[in-house]
């Protein structure tokens, strides 16, 4: 099974997936980001680890299109199901309205203009937003799907980190209209 083989993961997470893959419908009690990493390699090495802290994401919107719609319905319901067994909040899946490409070409190539042909094509889109994530438990779960993506279907992630203030503007007092009032 390919899930024993993700490099860069600890085992909780890894036996998770695989429980994920191979009944879905095991109902999981653990949040992956309250496991405990057991190394079980010398190379694999966690921010947890290091001490160093692990990033905050506010959300991450996973947008996928394909041709097939019966395939996004399928493939949505799988990530809605792989989100819930990982106990990650999905804000919101959405239907963005579908895309045509219509050419018409004539028939033969040289003569005949009357006799045309109608080409068509149907790009169906679905977006997904995921909400409050660290970054352990969103790169487990983006590549998880990412592997299980079907073919022809693309996939675009996007995702928004939380950042600390810098420390240029940490030190900056701002004026309010409360502040002028108490000066006069």
């Amino acid at each position: 099974m390919f899930v024993n083989k993700i490099p860069g993961h600890c085992a909780a997470c890894l036996s998770r997936l695989s429980k994920i893959y191979t009944n879905r419908s095991v109902c999981l009690s653990q949040h992956i980001s309250k496991a405990k990493v057991y190394a079980t390699n010398t190379e694999h090495v966690s921010a947890a680890d290091e001490g160093e802290p692990d990033d905050l994401f506010r959300q991450i919107t996973i947008e996928v299109k394909t041709h097939d719609p019966a395939v996004l319905n399928s493939y949505e319901k799988f990530t809605k199901m792989a989100a819930d067994e990982l106990n990650i909040t999905v804000g919101k899946i959405f239907r963005p309205p579908k895309v045509f490409w219509r050419d018409t070409l004539l028939k033969s190539v040289h003569v005949f203009k009357k006799h045309r042909v109608q080409y068509e094509a149907r790009t169906h889109f679905s977006t997904i937003e995921l909400k409050h994530l660290t970054g352990s438990t969103a790169d487990t779960y983006l590549e998880y799907i990412q592997r299980n993506l079907p073919e022809g279907m693309a996939m675009k992630v996007t995702k928004h980190r939380l950042e600390a203030l810098p420390d240029n503007l940490k030190n900056i007092k701002v004026n309010t209209p409360e502040d002028q009032l108490e000066k006069s």
